[in-house]
């Protein structure tokens, strides 16, 4: 029987139109930025319960946020990417892939279809479906669509593939003879990739940290929900003291998890899904947890080496520019041409468009460089070792057992860590300036019998200065009182301490009430306006609002 031979390098390739998608990706993402904006500026005290408005506000912008982020993945990873050769068609969405041989296809015909956002008629090459030789996504189909969103108009687009058509008899005899064995995979992936799971978890993982951080700070948060001091050093951020001279090894592992606010997190998060998404395709979930696991130790060695030892710092970045690293060194395995070109443009533009939401926070936190440096060293180490070492035939790189160890020993590491972590939290919260969270007086016969004790204990707290000041206003020692609050207001307002709005409106109203009871009302008018001029989920507690205006000290 003669040999029927199909050339591999005949491949017509269109793109996407991308004009709309960037305009639509940044005009959503914008929209849900001002509405996290609107949120938190919303919340009356940051890092505490928010209000019912920035809740709301928060699950408003959850909708143009995601997809924001959905368009602007399809605008950097060209997608959908429409690629025709002698075996048949294969479209490529953002999330996975829809393939299907010659024989397994009629004729392709121009109709109109219904988008599937909004519902207009649009434009589409249709063909039916007559074989099983076709990719997960399209059995149980019978139309095989492609859209009309490419830079070639979709009539043009029909002719071509029509014209491959009546050669399709001669496609099937080879695939029956096995010339081009059919594999249910993305052009360069890993078996059944459907969408990048692992990189969905990993992210989830990092976020569920980060509610952690808010719910167990210690001490008054920063803006954009930034974690104290305190409390970073607490859930196990590393420094070169911790680590060389405590011998705290787990920070190592932990540090990486950790992010200073949430604007460090959303960066960090783009740019994981960007690297993470080409990377499960490319080399597999077993060295994309592997290569996560050696960047951030790598980042967080590099980071004690080369920082002041006493610099506390936190952040993936260390595992996210291994990731990167390593993905551009293996495009280098895609043969040359417009395949290996699509990868690296995809990981390039991956990685500018990681850094914008960087460049944003850059000048309100330090940007660990030194964790940088040592996740990319780390990825080009193993991109080189893994692009020497990768069989010519094979869809995945060697050492997958070794991966998976790495990942195994990583993930029992870094549990461990946190293990330790929860182990020397109340060590932590014992050493803090500020008042533990079960110290907090619940009541006025509380604040009677401990103010003192916290004013004395944490002088650098305002709230055991306002604790205080109550007190000694409840047995009319006014001039003491007075002297407390308006410490207190000193400390936020001077000591880089921030309860919020509402805590500091409480301190006006307090000052007005002491000013009125020793017979200066002129002055507690003017000191109470504040208070009362403040935005309802702003205003001190409603018991305190009734008596300034029983009191006739609000205008």
């Amino acid at each position: 029987m003669a040999e029927i031979h199909i050339d591999q390098e005949t491949v017509e390739r269109y793109l996407p139109r991308l004009t709309k998608t960037w305009c639509t990706g940044i005009c959503t993402t914008l929209c849900a930025i001002a509405l996290v904006w609107l949120s938190l500026t919303a919340t009356s005290t940051l890092g505490t319960f928010p209000s019912v408005r920035s809740v709301g506000l928060l699950v408003l912008a959850g909708g143009p946020l995601i997809f924001g982020a959905l368009a602007l993945a399809r605008a950097v990873m060209r997608r959908p990417h429409l690629s025709v050769d002698v075996t048949g068609v294969r479209l490529e969405w953002l999330l996975g892939s829809e393939f299907a041989a010659w024989h397994s296809l009629g004729a392709f015909q121009m109709t109109t279809t219904l988008a599937a956002i909004g519902g207009r008629t649009m434009l589409a090459a249709r063909s039916r479906i007559v074989d099983s030789n076709v990719s997960r996504r399209l059995r149980g189909k019978r139309r095989f669509i492609i859209p009309d969103t490419f830079q070639t108009p979709i009539g043009t687009l029909v002719a071509a593939l029509d014209a491959r058509q009546p050669n399709r008899q001669e496609h099937a005899a080879a695939w029956h003879l096995g010339g081009t064995p059919y594999v249910e995979d993305n052009w360069v992936a890993i078996k059944a990739f459907t969408a990048p799971w692992l990189t969905f978890a990993l992210l989830a993982g990092l976020v569920a940290v980060f509610v952690m951080e808010q719910k167990y700070a210690i001490g008054p948060h920063r803006r954009w929900l930034g974690a104290s001091l305190a409390t970073v050093q607490a859930m196990g951020a590393v420094s070169g003291e911790a680590v060389l001279k405590h011998g705290e090894w787990y920070r190592l592992f932990t540090a990486p998890l950790l992010h200073g606010d949430l604007w460090h997190l959303i960066g960090n998060g783009i740019a994981m899904f960007m690297a993470g998404y080409v990377l499960e395709n490319l080399a597999g979930r077993a060295w994309l947890v592997a290569l996560f696991v050696m960047g951030g130790l790598g980042g967080s060695a590099i980071s004690v080496a080369l920082n002041p030892i006493t610099l506390t710092l936190v952040g993936a970045s260390g595992a996210i520019m291994a990731l990167f690293a390593v993905g551009l060194i293996s495009s280098f395995r895609v043969s040359s041409g417009p395949s290996r070109w699509l990868v690296q443009a995809n990981f390039v533009g991956s990685l500018i468009t990681s850094i914008i939401p960087l460049a944003a926070t850059a000048s309100t936190a330090k940007v660990d460089y030194a964790a940088h440096i040592g996740g990319a060293l780390v990825g080009t180490v193993f991109g080189l070792m893994l692009l020497c070492s990768w069989p010519g035939a094979s869809r995945l790189p060697r050492f997958q057992s070794v991966a998976r160890g790495i990942a195994v020993v990583g993930m029992v590491l870094t549990f461990s860590g946190s293990v330790a972590v929860a182990a020397r939290y109340p060590e932590y919260v014992a050493q803090a300036p500020w008042i533990p969270p079960d110290r907090i007086p619940k009541t006025f016969a509380d604040m009677q019998l401990h103010g003192a004790d916290l004013a004395v204990r944490y002088p650098q707290d305002p709230r055991a200065h306002l604790f205080y000041g109550i007190a000694l206003a409840d047995v009319r020692d006014y001039g003491t009182a007075e002297r407390e609050f308006e410490t207190a207001l000193q400390e936020t307002e001077h000591g880089g301490v921030a309860f919020g709005r509402r805590f500091d409106n409480t301190l006006w109203a307090m000052l007005a009430v002491v000013a009125a009871n020793q017979g200066q009302l002129g002055r507690a008018r003017d000191v109470a306006q504040q208070a009362c001029q403040a935005r309802r989920s702003d205003q001190p507690p409603p018991e305190l609002t009734q008596w300034l205006w029983h009191a006739r000290l609000c205008s």
